[in-house]
């Protein structure tokens, strides 16, 4: 039970000590029920959809236990685990809005989901009004509906997967500030990556190693409301496994040996990846669109996000008003260390810019993205026109990267010609043909100016690299070792907008793999005993040494990167033509051996 609290200032009397206690009034309490706070677990990271070449799962992908405590990316939780806003605050806001919480009668705790309130029906029927306001204001629900689709590629390859079709969908109502899943969902593919050996004295046994992969789709959202800009945050993640590589490994012998090894298959996986923030009208809501193309297949993911709630009327006090402020989208912090948390600066300058003489407010932080202010009904109004002007910062717009298989010819002539060149735009002309080459891997993500997105278009291929052997007494063995590398792009995109320019920054990598990019030789001949070369061995007939040789070619993985660090700097006239800037340079080798050329472009819409 915990006794009535002060007030804010000039709003409640202060309490005399032991006035108030549970069980004062008559009969039984009022119950006020929190079920509307109620919130679904929040996502505290993402981890189902990992491929064989991502870092921290690349040395267990192939073994039985897959690193338990990896994650491709992990999240902030929320301040309430399973609520909106914490029980305890509801309370204490419900007991600042209420007069009569201050007088003798009235007693309150937080009990079995809801507020337990003991106090006379006039102030109980306030305490219910107060309670709607903070639901209103602090636990409102925005409705996001989702779409998943496989479209065919424009890289020239159409999709293993047959077209055009739905690939997920689903809807959800968002709470502030709590990752939220529309969707996940995972399957499971097993097959032979490798073969081990258990090995003793005169005999070898190879057992395979099975490698359990996973597919599917996976969509987070996390809200964080402002006055008139939605925030969303987005991580998106979609793998499919594509044909394997196989490699017959029966060529291979063991000596003496139970069972052979056989074929392993090498597994290609297609990854498409984002975690990015997109920004849309608080008032009308809005549509977003992004999208991969490789040679892998497409992918195109569309939220339609709803208008967001109305916020309630700010409510008249003694003291003047008490409003809540919804700042998260002009400063709360954004995940993967791509914004920090800006609200104490975002209090800090709303106070500095009241005038002389006059009673500044001092603004809390709820939630982690409002701000309550209560004061004079002016300072309410001002505070909110103060996040209203922090949020024209938050500009969004697309970005599309697309790497591009060029052909070499009209490359070199166009580079020696000056035509394209790192850093520099592209004529509508001269980028047509390279749009239209083979795509080598492409995206297109919506972002926020300032904030940085993360993007992967690739695949993770595996092959084997390494070989062993292992000897014990008369038995010998041979076995290889795979690993994947990333094929495609990989990095981070930011966009900084101005009224004149625009400021692109992408870092990253551009890789192709291959797992038949190399070869090793084995050669096997019929087994040398110790005592085939005496004369006088068994039977006394020619020594058992033979010559004759039985060679196997065993293929092996190659692969390559070159390192993008890219800056455009672009006037806005040329941002809002569409235009195509050259990004990076960089090649892989060709079926017949010869370098291909990689161009990276980048457009901003």
């Amino acid at each position: 039970m915990r006794p009535a609290v002060p007030a804010l200032a000039l709003l409640l009397a202060v309490i005399v000590p032991g006035a108030a206690r549970a069980g004062d009034g008559v009969g039984e309490p009022v119950r006020l029920e929190l079920d509307a706070f109620r919130a679904p677990p929040a996502v505290r990271a993402a981890r189902a959809l990992w491929t064989p070449a991502d870092a921290g799962f690349e040395g267990t992908w192939s073994v039985d236990d897959v690193a338990e405590d990896a994650a491709l990316a992990t999240f902030e939780p929320p301040l309430a685990p399973d609520l909106a806003l914490s029980s305890d605050a509801v309370e204490d806001l419900v007991r600042r809005l209420v007069p009569e919480s201050g007088e003798p009668g009235w007693a309150s705790r937080v009990a079995r989901g809801a507020i337990e309130l003991w106090a006379p029906p006039a102030a109980a029927a306030k305490a219910r009004t107060a309670l709607a306001f903070v639901e209103q204001a602090m636990a409102p629900r925005l409705s996001v509906r989702a779409t998943l689709l496989a479209p065919r590629a424009t890289s020239g390859v159409p999709p293993e997967d047959g077209g055009p079709r739905l690939l997920a969908a689903g809807a959800v109502r968002l709470l502030p500030r709590r990752w939220t899943s529309v969707w996940t969902r995972t399957e499971v593919r097993r097959s032979a990556v490798a073969y081990d050996v258990q090995i003793a004295q005169e005999t070898v046994a190879s057992r395979p190693r099975i490698a359990a992969l996973p597919e599917g789709e996976q969509l987070l959202l996390r809200w964080s409301p402002g006055e008139k800009a939605t925030l969303l945050e987005v991580w998106a993640a979609e793998s499919a496994h594509r044909p394997a590589f196989p490699v017959d490994l029966s060529v291979t012998r063991h000596v003496p040996e139970s069972n052979a090894p056989a074929t392993v298959a090498l597994p290609r996986t297609a990854v498409r990846r984002v975690a990015t923030a997109v920004v849309v009208d608080a008032a009308k809501g809005g549509a977003v669109e992004l999208s991969w193309d490789g040679p892998d297949g497409a992918r195109t993911l569309r939220l339609a996000v709803d208008a967001a709630p109305a916020a309630p009327a700010d409510v008249a006090v003694t003291a003047g008003a008490v409003g809540v402020v919804r700042a998260g989208a002009a400063a709360a912090a954004l995940d993967d260390g791509a914004r920090e948390s800006a609200l104490e600066d975002l209090v800090r300058s709303f106070q500095a810019g009241a005038g002389g003489g006059r009673s500044v407010a001092s603004p809390e932080t709820f939630a982690g993205t409002f701000l309550l202010c209560e004061g004079a009904a002016e300072e309410v109004v001002r505070l909110r026109a103060h996040v209203g002007a922090a949020e024209r910062a938050l500009v969004g717009a697309t970005v599309e990267l697309r790497c591009v298989v060029a052909p070499s010819g009209a490359l070199r002539d166009d580079v020696e010609a000056g035509r394209v060149a790192v850093g520099a735009a592209l004529d509508a002309a001269v980028a047509a043909p390279y749009l239209r080459a083979p795509v080598h891997a492409s995206a297109r993500v919506g972002v926020v100016s300032g904030v940085p997105a993360r993007v992967t278009s690739a695949a993770s291929v595996a092959g084997l690299t390494s070989a062993d052997a292992e000897v014990a007494q008369q038995a010998g063995a041979l076995t290889f070792d795979p690993r994947a590398r990333l094929d495609g792009f990989e990095g981070r995109v930011r966009l900084d907008l101005s009224g004149v320019s625009a400021v692109l920054r992408v870092t990253g990598t551009v890789a192709w793999a291959r797992p038949d990019g190399g070869s090793v030789e084995v050669a096997y001949r019929r087994p040398l005993s110790m005592s085939s070369s005496d004369p006088a061995h068994v039977g006394g007939g020619p020594r058992l040494d033979d010559p004759s040789v039985r060679r196997a070619t065993i293929p092996l993985e190659a692969h390559g990167s070159s390192a993008v660090d890219a800056e455009v700097r672009a006037p806005s006239a040329e941002v809002a033509d569409g235009r195509w800037w050259v990004l990076a340079l960089a090649s892989r080798p060709g079926a017949d051996g010869a370098r291909e050329p990689l161009l990276l472009l980048a457009s901003v819409r």
